[in-house]
């Protein structure tokens, strides 16, 4: 019986080291299909649509109404902007856009769960004691 889980082990250990090692070799720098001029959107539109999209959220618009704005205002105010004023403003957007952080802590409450699933299948205990 210990024979087979050692040779069980010894094949999972061996399959997981070659599956890492397929992974490791591929190339990190990939070369993507470059677009023409024709395609590529100019700075300013991207950051129009970046504005838009955060003008467009619930909040921001209802904040908008609360001040007397409609969208059409809201919008010619935007369409009159610079473009290094769009770009700033984007830019501001960007760093402060809701929901930023979210994928950080879903990732660190992941990991508690598995650290926490880890230890309960292995019968690990942690144990915190008072230091006197």
């Amino acid at each position: 019986m210990s024979f087979m889980k050692t040779r069980f082990f010894r094949s999972i250990t061996l399959s997981l080291i070659f599956s890492f090692f397929l992974v490791a070799i591929i190339p990190q720098n990939s070369h993507a299909y470059i677009a023409a001029a024709e395609e590529v959107t100019s700075t300013r539109q991207a950051d129009e649509a970046t504005v838009q999209r955060i003008l467009e959220s619930k909040a921001v618009s209802e904040r908008l109404a609360g001040f007397g704005l409609t969208a059409a205002e809201v919008d010619s105010k935007v369409k009159r902007l610079s473009d290094s004023e769009l770009h700033s403003f984007a830019s501001n957007l960007k760093s402060v856009s809701p929901g930023q952080g979210a994928g950080a802590i879903i990732a660190v409450l992941v990991i508690a769960i598995l650290v926490f699933v880890l230890l309960h299948v292995s019968g690990h205990r942690v144990v915190i004691e008072p230091i006197d």
